[in-house]
């Protein structure tokens, strides 16, 4: 698993610590990894590439239905 997918899942709940490594635990924290995901990916497309002038990560956010 990617790293940063990794901390996110974490971070959501989704992946929780045990005695013997680490649990999947998938309920109502779907949602919030989701949400986690969906705001890295407008970090990164309110940050455009240089000689871009457009920024993406509003959009990203509106369509999903997802706050600040």
């Amino acid at each position: 698993m990617n790293e940063r997918i990794r901390e996110l899942a974490i971070k959501a709940g989704l992946l929780v610590e045990t005695s013997d490594g680490w649990d999947i635990c998938i309920d109502d924290n779907l949602e919030d990894f989701a949400e986690l995901i969906i705001k890295e990916c407008a970090k990164i497309a309110s940050n455009p590439a240089p000689g871009c002038h457009s920024s993406f990560g509003k959009i990203i956010k509106e369509h999903f239905g997802v706050e600040e």
